[in-house]
């Protein structure tokens, strides 16, 4: 909200300002024009660090409050839904868990053991 604000506040101030310092390209009063160039620039210097230190407590807040399980899904917890990836492997495990298919624990046992051989064997 105080970004909305501030942003037409600078608008109109610019417009009404230029307008009244300005003719064309040509600058009717230069020491009025100077100073509010001057204003400008002072207040772009100290805008320009607030504005980032807002961006990253807007950014703090909105992972901590959205912070994803990674063992679940790499989405937010909100958007947890759309993460095909996740809900294709939840769908395989209350699969499994349901019907307890042999031939997939005897496939998911053997991968599981090549890759803890190859590991092993790299090490």
């Amino acid at each position: 909200v105080f970004g909305v604000v501030s942003s037409i506040g600078h608008m109109i101030i610019a417009i009404v300002g230029l307008r009244v310092m300005l003719d064309g390209w040509a600058v009717v009063r230069p020491e009025v024009f100077a100073i509010y160039q001057f204003v400008e620039f002072v207040l772009g210097v100290f805008a320009a660090p607030l504005a980032t230190v807002v961006r990253w407590v807007k950014g703090v807040v909105f992972v901590t409050l959205c912070f994803a399980k990674f063992d679940e899904a790499l989405y937010p917890k909100p958007f947890d839904g759309s993460d095909s990836g996740a809900n294709a492997f939840r769908a395989i495990l209350v699969m499994e868990a349901r019907y307890n298919n042999p031939i997939m624990l005897c496939v998911a046992s053997w991968l599981l053991t090549d890759r803890m051989l190859k590991r092993a064997a790299a090490n």
